[in-house]
């Protein structure tokens, strides 16, 4: 009897314990819903953030639109014009600017589309800003892979007074080669040679001054990360962007040598850029146009050698930091700069910025120095004495130099050429 009495209050016991478990597991099952609810909401109140934060991007460039710079009146338009008078893309045969055919294809298609030139013009680097931030978004990515860094970081590139004002209000075209140049970089990170190639080749194919980041290629070649049949890539890539001008009857030979023609267009120094030339008179022109070409070269030399003699791997730190000396360097130190000429430098700042965040103000600096550069052409004023601008380039080449040196030889226990992907970065190796 007691057994049976004690297996019928178990019995008893059993479907209250059940009924405490299910009751739980439906407490449970609400707070995971309205837990998974809040999240739901709060990822919407984010896109809905960022879609905000992008329309007041593309609204503030379209308030720019209606400036008109003394650019768009006596280059651009004289080229419209030319081209809608002479039958389109037919007037490319006649046409022997400074610009490689790259850009005057797109010149020649907006003159069929029945909108205001000046509209189309700045439309079109619009659309090479958010091109542009993508290729940042891309790069941030890779050390920050679960976070919104990567966004914030393209965001801030939409809202560098540098970038929308030389596209949405300048209306030049710096964003384009820019754009492929960042890309190129991108491909470099992943270890893609090819792509990397082709994207510095379609930015030279645009504009000379996709130069200023071709010294990190020729440190890869010595360190046999990028070989010769990637590199022909780049001129391949002209090649092809030149020969729908050479089919429409442009002479070959002009196009082969449009850079080199050009290389002597303005015999000045300096042109309002904030270079080392700022600290000398441009009639000395003659007498230290080589120098600049001299000066430059050595800059690339010395630092390939320094980095290449430490015989170490190459990380994405590494490569992030001498794209930002590159593009500080080598438009320092040669002549006829123009004030837009940094415009790389201010981007590439930014990725900077975020690879190594302790030096956040050189990218502040380095925008400062374009910034103030802008407004003597495009609104007749003097902000700082051009003079002084040479100083903030100069200061942030000198510390970037400077921590290049000191984590590659001067590092306690790890150098920055050491480092693999999702190591520490750079501002956390230990330096005396």
């Amino acid at each position: 009897m007691n057994d049976i009495q004690v297996k019928s209050k178990e019995t008893k016991v059993e479907p209250i314990e059940y009924q405490l478990n299910t009751e739980r597991e439906n407490i449970e099952a609400k707070s995971f819903y309205i837990i998974k609810n809040i999240i739901q909401k709060g990822k919407k109140v984010e896109y809905l953030l960022i879609v905000a934060i992008l329309l007041l991007a593309l609204m503030l460039r379209i308030s720019l639109i209606p400036f008109e710079s003394g650019d768009y009146w006596n280059g651009l338009m004289v080229w419209y014009n030319f081209i809608q008078a002479h039958d389109g893309f037919a007037a490319l045969k006649y046409i022997a600017s400074d610009y490689t055919p790259f850009y005057l294809y797109f010149v020649a298609l907006i003159t069929y589309i029945p909108l205001s030139p000046l509209v189309l013009f700045k439309a079109l680097s619009i659309f090479f800003d958010f091109v542009l931030a993508f290729g940042v978004y891309l790069i941030i990515k890779l050390k920050y892979q679960s976070s919104y860094v990567p966004l914030i970081a393209s965001l801030l590139v939409l809202f560098a007074p540098t970038i929308f004002l030389n596209s949405a209000l300048w209306g030049q075209c710096d964003v384009i080669y820019t754009a492929f140049a960042v890309m190129g970089l991108y491909f470099l990170l992943r270890k893609r040679p090819g792509f990397a190639c082709l994207f510095f080749g379609l930015s030279l194919s645009f504009k000379p001054q996709a130069v200023f980041l071709l010294p990190l290629l020729l440190f890869l070649w010595m360190k046999r990360e990028v070989y010769l049949k990637h590199l022909v890539i780049i001129p391949a890539s002209y090649l092809v962007m030149i020969f729908p001008a050479f089919l429409l009857g442009r002479p070959l030979v002009d196009l082969l040598t449009i850079y080199v023609r050009v290389s002597g267009e303005y015999p000045s120094l300096t042109l309002s850029a904030p270079t080392f030339w700022q600290w000398f008179p441009n009639s000395q022109f003659s007498v230290f146009c080589y120098s600049g070409l001299i000066l430059a070269i050595a800059c690339i030399l010395m630092l390939c050698f320094v980095v290449y003699v430490r015989q170490q791997k190459v990380s994405s730190h590494l490569l992030i930091l001498l794209a930002f000396i590159f593009v500080l360097s080598v438009p320092f130190f040669l002549p006829e700069m123009h004030e837009r000429y940094f415009y790389m430098a201010d981007v590439i700042s930014i990725i900077y910025a975020f690879y190594v965040p302790r030096q956040f103000y050189l990218a502040i600096a380095v925008q400062l120095a374009s910034l103030f550069a802008y407004m003597p052409f495009l609104f007749n004023m003097t902000v700082i004495n051009l003079s002084w601008l040479p100083f903030l380039i100069l200061g942030t080449m000198i510390i970037t130099i400077g921590t290049l040196i000191k984590a590659l030889y001067f590092a306690d226990h790890q150098h920055i050429a050491t480092q693999v992907e999702n190591e520490a970065p750079l501002e956390n190796i230990p330096i005396p």
